[in-house]
């Protein structure tokens, strides 16, 4: 189902669009997609944690730009704050 409404929403924009969901590490599964597919670009998303979070336990996002033989645009979570 996941898979299903991932195609039709970005498909209405995107036409030409792939749909993978593949269980793994993501930066050697993007690494090797990346280079199976000979891409110019890999986009993501990342919650931007604490540095101190970062710090024990790594970077997913850093570890795809590490590893992926192309460029990459890493697009950071918009915060919310309230206003109280």
């Amino acid at each position: 189902a996941l898979r299903r409404d991932c195609t039709d929403f970005v498909g209405t924009v995107l036409p030409d669009w792939e749909t993978r969901i593949e269980f793994g590490a993501p930066d050697n599964l993007l690494r090797q997609h990346a280079e199976e597919q000979r891409m110019d670009l890999v986009v993501l998303g990342t919650h931007g944690r604490s540095a101190v979070i970062e710090f024990f336990l790594g970077s997913v996002a850093k570890r795809i730009l590490a590893g992926v033989p192309c460029d990459a645009f890493v697009v950071r979570g918009v915060t919310t704050e309230s206003k109280d």
